[in-house]
């Protein structure tokens, strides 16, 4: 007797396929992109800049602090300057000053997230190649685990079905 003679015998797409699809495969696959998916979003470098603590003392808005640190499009590099010089004479801008790299770390727009990989471990700038790193190891990792994770799932199949044959005897 061959597969195929097994199948026509059980018959074709039925009541009880569909509910098995119904009630296994559309939740999984519903749910499924959700998990794979949060690794994209936990690695997101969201907007960021220098920090430089001693602005926080001067009653600033976000906009005027960015524009003192470093011009626009501009993530890795502060602009060298006493900022309580500028400040004390009241001036908010700041115009041909050399650029030094941030040392006092950085600070994040957090309008979509509060924290992610990426701002507490401070992934930006010089280390923003962590990034990709972190999304390679994933992806290798489902690569290694999928087939040792189904083999074992088969070995477990397979040893539950040995115990119940050997049970019923």
């Amino acid at each position: 007797m061959e597969f195929e003679d097994v199948l026509m015998e059980v018959g074709d797409y039925g009541k009880y396929q569909r509910n098995l699809i119904m009630i296994f495969l559309v939740p999984a696959a519903s749910l499924l992109p959700w998990f794979s998916m949060n690794v994209l979003f936990m690695v997101s470098v969201p907007d960021h800049w220098c920090s430089v603590p001693e602005l926080s003392a001067f009653n600033l808005t976000l906009e005027q602090q960015r524009s003192l640190i470093s011009p626009p499009n501009e993530h890795c590099k502060r602009y060298n300057i006493s900022y309580m010089d500028i400040l004390d004479i009241d001036n908010t801008t700041v115009s041909n000053a050399s650029m030094t790299p941030c040392d006092q770390g950085w600070q994040y727009d957090e309008t979509y997230w509060d924290e992610t990989a990426s701002t507490k471990w401070n992934m930006v700038c010089d280390d923003s190649h962590y990034n990709s790193f972190i999304l390679t190891m994933y992806n290798v990792g489902s690569i290694i685990g999928t087939p040792i994770y189904g083999s074992l799932s088969d070995k477990l199949k397979l040893h539950n079905r040995w115990r119940q044959i050997n049970l019923k005897q």
